[in-house]
């Protein structure tokens, strides 16, 4: 999914989210990805995809929820991975929110991103 796919999601959702819309500002974005790493700790070329999508959508008001559990033969968890690779880019790290213990399919990520969503009064998830 390149930029304009994801910026067509992004208003699609904020139609879907405008009465959250006039209350918050703040905006998640989630990137999810499949294992494995690139040399069990680096994200592989389709997450690094995703990761650089994230970086170039990053304003004052955006953070990025990366999900991803420890998998054999990974030696970190996919969103450790996403973590580095996205503080070598300069994003702060209190715009990453990380969670590895809880998220082990993509039923499980849409779960915890609402609830991210919901406890930090994000107005959209993306």
């Amino acid at each position: 999914m390149n930029v304009e796919q994801w910026k067509e999601k992004e208003m699609e959702a904020k139609f879907k989210t405008q009465g959250r819309r006039n209350l918050y500002k703040k905006t998640l974005i989630e990137v999810a990805a499949q294992h494995p790493l690139r040399e069990g700790k680096f994200p592989g070329e389709e997450y690094a995809k995703r990761l650089n999508i994230a970086y170039e959508l990053m304003s004052e008001d955006v953070y990025i929820y990366l999900p991803g559990s420890l998998h054999i033969p990974d030696e970190i968890p996919l969103s450790e991975a996403g973590r580095e690779y996205l503080l070598k880019l300069g994003i702060p790290e209190e715009r990453i929110i990380i969670t590895d213990d809880e998220v082990y399919n993509s039923t499980d990520e849409c779960k915890v991103a609402y609830r991210i969503l919901l406890e930090n009064d994000f107005a959209e998830v993306i």
